[in-house]
């Protein structure tokens, strides 16, 4: 290695001095360049004791960013036993076959797989079955950390959200992340429902979602809720309800249990010009559940400060932002129900040239209605909403110069008074 002038110029000094004075006394002369020796050999110690400290630092730095482990993961999976597997051997082994399917894709499958901060909670309905056994050995043979939340012989996949619910309320789980998976095809079997079962299922457990969830991930906070088919209409939802979620967000949801009531009063308390001549029967059950069960369906997506992220077709991925306008995306994504003989298309042009659009209770004020009924909220200023649905910035307009409600009275003044206070009642 070839030293710096830096590391030598004791030794040279001394040698410089012995040349100029030939005749100084020879221990003067030993003890000088010995002394030109002790600087040199400290010298070098120093430079080597500050390169070890510096690579320790940096070691231990490198060590410690290893050691961040990604946001701790609850995926809650809601498994539904027909009465029939209580009896029938084969009936009980096809839906088992569904249950080790979907632990193998949390892991084996999934991004999560080998993971020590997963936990896969199940919550059984139906059939009397000995459950706790069953998940156990389900789960031993892949390594996975599983437990048994609880058991309902009655029930929508609302009693498992609820589960997901108050975990998530719990505060030290507040920066954690669930997920919500269900047994899809254990009521109504069929190869097509399987297939979209397996993929729903991976779409919720995706490293797109974990890393866009991941409050300790590089692209962290890119959305709140990601998962499967994202649809801004009939909900906003997660279509089929495959998912995964922020806990920061899942705690302020209602409770799933509440939604049917409160839609309903939300719909029955709205004002009375308020148009309800958008959508058919079918395509409004989500926003107004006439079914217990579509409840679930739309829990996870009513709170105004959603922000999605979602792979809605092949590989196009919706991601806090949508990558189009909300006509085109339903003409894209969605059946094109028939109106009074009309196609959507049809009857989208007719709402659009009339300007309808900002009256209709199944578009933007019907959702921005449920907002104030439900949780006494407007989306926030730089949201998603605002951008995406028919007349949004006119919405926005309206809240930010008059506040909400009273925007809605501007709109409505004939009868919001009446019904703004019969919502102040509403417990």
């Amino acid at each position: 290695m070839v030293k710096s002038r830096s590391d030598t110029a004791p030794l040279a000094s001394v040698l410089c001095l012995l040349l100029r004075f030939p005749n100084i006394k020879k221990t003067i002369a030993s003890t000088a360049l010995t002394a030109a020796f002790v600087l040199l050999a400290i010298s070098h110690l120093s430079k080597s004791l500050d390169h070890s400290q510096r690579k320790a630092s940096s070691s231990t730095f490198t060590s410690a960013s290893r050691s961040i482990q990604p946001t701790p993961v609850s995926v809650f999976y809601n498994a539904y036993f027909p009465p029939g597997a209580a009896t029938d051997d084969s009936v009980k082994e096809k839906i088992l076959d569904i249950l080790r399917e979907q632990m193998r894709q949390v892991g084996i499958e999934s991004v999560l797989a080998g993971r020590d901060n997963v936990v896969v909670r199940t919550v059984t309905i139906g059939a009397q079955l000995d459950y706790a056994t069953i998940i156990a050995e389900a789960c031993a043979e892949i390594n996975l950390e599983c437990t048994h939340e609880g058991h309902h012989d009655k029930g929508f996949e609302m009693v498992t959200q609820q589960h997901l619910l108050e975990y998530c309320q719990v505060p030290e789980n507040e920066s954690h992340i669930v997920g919500y998976i269900h047994n899809k095809g254990s009521f109504h079997p069929s190869p097509a429902q399987h297939r979209m079962r397996r993929g729903m299922t991976a779409d919720a457990l995706s490293e797109y979602c974990m890393t866009n969830l991941d409050s300790t991930a590089t692209a962290a906070n890119t959305c709140n809720v990601c998962g499967h088919a994202f649809r801004s209409a009939w909900g906003p939802m997660m279509w089929a309800n495959f998912w995964s979620a922020r806990c920061d967000y899942v705690k302020n949801l209602v409770s799933p249990f509440s939604l049917q009531e409160r839609n309903t009063f939300a719909f029955e308390h709205r004002p009375q010009q308020m148009t309800t001549d958008l959508f058919n029967e079918h395509a409004t059950m989500f926003s107004l559940p006439t079914d217990e069960r579509f409840a679930a369906e739309i829990f996870v997506g009513t709170h105004p400060k959603l922000v999605p992220c979602s792979k809605n077709s092949g590989r196009e991925w919706w991601s806090g932002d949508p990558p189009v306008r909300f006509r085109d995306l339903i003409l894209a994504h969605e059946v094109p129900f028939h109106i009074n003989g009309k196609t959507y298309e049809q009857y989208m042009d007719d709402l659009e040239s009339d300007g309808h659009q900002l009256t209709d209770y199944w578009m933007l004020p019907g959702m921005l209605w449920r907002y104030h009924v439900l949780y006494n909220e407007m989306p926030p200023e730089d949201s998603w909403i605002w951008r995406h649905y028919p007349d949004g910035e006119k919405w926005q307009q309206k809240v930010q110069a008059m506040g909400y409600p009273r925007a809605f009275y501007h709109r409505y003044a004939e009868n919001f008074e009446q019904q703004s206070r019969a919502l102040v009642g509403f417990d």
